[in-house]
């Protein structure tokens, strides 16, 4: 599973190596630097999300989210995520709780109006994916886990509207 190439994504990866060293002590810039380095990119993207989440969106759905994540992962490289409503996709986003019980991760998600059948659950390490789509409903959500899972070991239970999920950690 891969997701969409973020306008963000060179611009954060040129900050955090400038702002971080490898040993993350303050590198070359600081605070103010970067900020005014990023406001013309922020400016820009913050348009276009408008303009395709007016074009996508109806009022009467409620309010559009959409954010990002930085952060440096084990080698020192910044890993910059995406969250929130896909303006792509006309599904909902179901609710979703995730726990980590030691032992195993469960996952609930309310998905009502919809046959157990027509839903689809991807699990690739620590991400998921449900998509579920009815005649009158068609829901999608892509979920950061607290770690990565065995697919393999995957529970799966519809009931009422809610499905719940179990995996063990790898």
């Amino acid at each position: 599973m891969t997701r969409d190439k973020d306008p963000f994504d060179e611009l954060f990866e040129k900050i955090l190596r400038d702002f971080f060293d490898r040993d993350g002590k303050q590198g070359e810039m600081g605070f103010v630097d970067i900020f005014e380095e990023m406001w013309p990119q922020f400016s820009e993207v913050d348009e276009e999300l408008f303009r395709e989440a007016v074009e996508k969106r109806r009022s009467d759905e409620g309010p559009f989210r959409f954010g990002f994540s930085v952060r440096m992962d084990q080698s020192g490289e910044p890993e910059i995520r995406s969250f929130g409503d896909r303006v792509k996709d006309e599904g909902r986003g179901p609710l979703v709780d995730v726990f980590d019980e030691g032992e195993q991760v469960t996952v609930t998600a309310e998905i009502p109006g919809v046959d157990e059948e027509d839903i689809s659950v991807v699990v690739q390490d620590s991400r998921l994916l449900i998509e579920a789509e009815s005649e009158s409903d068609r829901y999608y959500r892509e979920v950061e886990l607290p770690r990565s899972v065995d697919r393999e070991s995957m529970d799966m239970d519809y009931k009422n509207g809610v499905l719940s999920l179990r995996f063990k950690p790898k």
